[in-house]
């Protein structure tokens, strides 16, 4: 396994950070719906 910067290893940490609070927000947080030309396709955001 290829060894990797303490640069590399901090922006890994900060993602998986990220990734968990995204993961962890409320459930009442606003969706918006970003139309696109596929049916049967709902794309929210």
């Amino acid at each position: 396994m290829p060894k990797t910067s303490t640069d590399d290893r901090a922006w890994i940490a900060e993602a998986i950070r990220r990734v968990d609070a995204d993961a962890n927000r409320s459930a009442v947080t606003p969706l918006h719906v970003l139309p696109i030309p596929v049916p049967g396709i709902e794309l929210y955001l």
